[in-house]
This record gives C-alpha cells, sequence and structure tokens, in this order.
C-alpha cells in the first residue's frame, strides 16, 4: 500500500539530514585549513617515530635498565636458564643499551641543516666572507683536532674498563650457572641412588 504524507515527509527529512551531513563530511575533506591540519599531523606523527627511533623511548631506556637487575635477582631455581639466556644474549643486551644515541640526532639535524645549505645560492659577500672565515679558522681547526684526538686518548681506558666489567660479569653469571648445573645434577645423582 502507499506511504501517508506522514512518512513521506519523514523519509524526506531523514534523506536531507543524511545528506547534509554528507555534504559536511565532503566539505571538511576538502578544505584547505582541514587538509593543511592533517598533513601537519601526518608530519608531526613521522617525526616523533623518527625522534624514538633515534632517541629511544622512555620505556625502552626504563626496559634496559631494569632488565639487567630483574635477571640477576632471578638466578635461583628457574634462574638456571634465564643466567644462560642472559650470557648467550648479552651481545644483543649491548647493542640494546646503545641504541638511541642523543649524538645521532645531532648529526641527522646537522646533516639536513648543510643539505639545506647547500640548496641555497651563495651571494659573492658570502664567499668574501667565506675566503676570510677559512684563513682564520685554520688555527681553530688544528685546536679541535688535537683535542679530539685528546678526548678519543681519555675515552679509551673507560671503555676498556667497561667492556672488561661486562667481560668479569658473565664470566661470573656463566661460572654460578655452571655451579647451579652442577649442584642439581648431583641432587638428581642423590635422588637415583637407592
Amino acid at each position: 500500500m502507499g506511504q501517508s504524507a506522514t512518512e513521506l515527509r519523514y523519509e524526506i527529512e531523514s534523506s536531507r539530514a543524511n545528506l547534509g551531513e554528507t555534504l559536511d563530511a565532503i566539505g571538511d575533506r576538502l578544505s584547505p585549513g582541514r587538509r593543511i591540519e592533517r598533513r601537519r599531523n601526518r608530519m608531526r606523527a613521522g617525526m616523533d617515530r623518527f625522534r624514538d627511533r633515534v632517541m629511544g623511548t622512555a620505556s625502552g631506556a626504563r626496559d634496559r635498565v631494569t632488565a639487567p637487575a630483574h635477571a640477576a635477582m632471578d638466578v635461583g631455581g628457574e634462574g638456571v636458564s634465564s643466567a644462560t639466556d642472559m650470557v648467550r644474549d648479552a651481545p644483543d643486551m649491548l647493542r640494546e643499551r646503545t641504541q638511541g644515541s642523543p649524538l645521532a640526532v645531532g648529526f641527522v639535524a646537522a646533516g639536513l641543516g648543510f643539505l639545506a645549505a647547500s640548496l641555497l645560492p651563495t651571494s659573492e659577500k658570502e664567499e668574501q666572507l667565506e675566503g676570510e672565515l677559512l684563513e682564520k679558522a685554520e688555527p681553530l681547526k688544528q685546536e679541535l683536532s688535537d683535542a679530539g684526538r685528546e678526548a678519543m686518548e681519555h675515552l679509551k681506558e673507560p671503555a676498556r674498563q667497561a667492556a672488561e666489567q661486562v667481560k668479569v660479569s658473565v664470566e661470573e653469571r656463566a661460572a654460578t650457572v655452571s655451579g647451579q648445573a652442577k649442584d642439581a645434577a648431583a641432587d638428581v645423582a642423590g635422588h637415583a641412588q637407592p
């Protein structure tokens, strides 16, 4: 049967409302301001992901700090397998602890700055100033080179000590695991005899 006038009005109003919402959504989608805002949000999210990948996240730093402590506390009972896993995973742990270096961010930023500067044309005045600056910078360059070598010499010993500490720690944990394995084998052998 046919629809009543009231039902038709309701259906028309409903269709108008849906059409109005659709047109508003299309207008919002095509609005230059909203497009710029969405693009800005995508760029910000990309930069955040890049920063987290280079600098690391707070939870990642916390995990890298607390994981060895938890593993060291877990040396009894099931800790034997945990300790052997820790000895096996020592190279990966070292790699994870060095991830997220702020120096890498500095190098990337400097590289981007140099790239941007290289894209701009130079003027005569800049070329003149460049020549003067290079003449004045030569002694500074030598001083920085000497300071870099000196800093490298000062860092060699702490790096060697840190590597030695890691080696000693791994050897101690391996000895602990070996001792616990022998004790467990002795317990099993003791229980096996009548």
